[in-house]
């Protein structure tokens, strides 16, 4: 499972830090999770589960020679 597969899948499960701020369509609240300036998400990075999601995406990396040129741009 993807970090942001997890993380949705998190928000979902507990929707208790981000329903009442992310108002629309359940596409439109789908990308607010993710990318809104709110930030709700960084409610659910202290789980459990977050922590395994981001831990894996790091085993994985740890794995890869990523181009110095890709990490100085972002």
């Amino acid at each position: 499972e993807s970090l942001p597969a997890a993380m949705e899948r998190i928000m979902l499960a507990s929707p208790d830090n981000w329903q009442k701020y992310y108002p629309g369509t359940p596409e439109e609240q789908r990308v607010q999770r993710h990318f809104s300036f709110s930030d709700r998400i960084r409610y659910y990075w202290p789980t459990p589960e977050a922590q395994r999601a981001t831990r894996t995406l790091l085993d994985v990396l740890s794995e890869k020679d990523i181009p110095r040129p890709l990490v100085s741009q972002y």
